[in-house]
């Protein structure tokens, strides 16, 4: 339990990192109004406040001035289970994820992404590779992992990291996890590489030896992506369209929203998951970028809009 705070905790992560000297933003923990106000004057803006317990963005907002701060202070507060939140420092970069499969104490099998994000800056909306990471920077991520399942003595299974790389190739460490993340994600990484990666976490949770073949620490995967399908704005469902354009690169959808249903909250809403394939790391990142104007939720909004127009 103890080692489950320490690493799913943020304000107990940041002071695991500190003590093994593993790059993680600036923070400090906030108990009350006074020690807030003393974390603006200590740290550099823009800042991000955040709840220590909560996942997928809630309530974790960019102040880039004080009162900006306090509006998100109070916001945290109103969302975390506890009784205080952290207030970082606001690190600039790209952001990836990072999920690693530990034997022993050392990693055997990574794998890299690069994040996407749409409406709800906080909360991953796609995720595509190979990673634009540098190979020192995989290198470090496999190093600074393997330091922590040591120093926590972490048994067989995953571990799961969000970072955001530096321009000079430093990976900096925001989130980090055991859990496989949301999203279908382990089966991404199954398309990407070939890696029957979910097997092997039910392999590892039950107590079983891994019986899956490897392949060498810093393979290639395959040009892949995983899109969540997100609304750009409240309504109502009418649909949800494909460009013609893309049914090459289509490998497998799931939807599960439903004509009619409301949204009334754009940030979170998702339609469905659709995997895609691509020729190229180079068309994958130019159709990437235009991802959400090819993949769309069609509601009654969109319906006035075109009529207005």
């Amino acid at each position: 339990y103890e080692t489950s705070l320490e690493i799913h905790h943020k304000d107990r992560y940041r002071a695991l990192a500190t003590r093994l000297n593993i790059p993680t933003p600036k923070a400090l923990s906030v108990h009350n109004a006074k020690e807030f106000e003393i974390a603006l004057q200590t740290l550099t803006f823009p800042v991000i406040v955040k709840p220590v317990d909560l996942t997928g963005g809630k309530g974790v907002h960019r102040a880039d001035n004080a009162e900006e701060a306090r509006a998100a202070y109070a916001n945290a507060l109103s969302r975390t289970r506890k009784d205080y939140v952290v207030v970082e420092e606001f690190v600039v970069g790209t952001n990836h994820g990072f999920s690693a499969y530990l034997q022993n104490q050392k990693i055997t099998f990574y794998f890299a992404d690069n994040e996407q994000y749409f409406l709800n800056k906080y909360m991953v909306s796609g995720a595509n590779t190979p990673t634009t990471t540098s190979a020192h920077g995989q290198k470090l991520l496999c190093e600074y992992s393997e330091r922590i399942a040591k120093e926590l003595k972490l048994v067989d299974g995953i571990l799961h990291i969000q970072y955001i790389e530096k321009s000079d190739e430093t990976p900096v460490i925001i989130e980090i996890c055991r859990r496989p993340p949301g999203d279908l994600y382990i089966k991404f990484v199954q398309y990407a590489t070939g890696v029957d990666y979910p097997k092997m976490l039910i392999q590892s949770e039950t107590g079983e030896a891994c019986t899956e073949s490897l392949p060498s620490l810093g393979t290639p995967p395959k040009p892949f992506l995983r899109h969540c399908i997100m609304a750009a704005q409240k309504g109502t469902v009418q649909d949800v369209t494909f460009a013609p354009e893309l049914q090459k690169n289509i490998v497998e959808k799931f939807l599960w929203y439903k004509k009619g249903e409301p949204i009334t909250d754009p940030l979170y809403y998702k339609a469905g998951i659709v995997f895609m394939k691509f020729a190229s790391p180079e068309e994958m990142q130019t159709l990437t970028e235009k991802m959400t104007d090819l993949v769309k939720v069609q509601t009654d909004m969109n319906c006035s809009l075109r009529i207005t127009i």
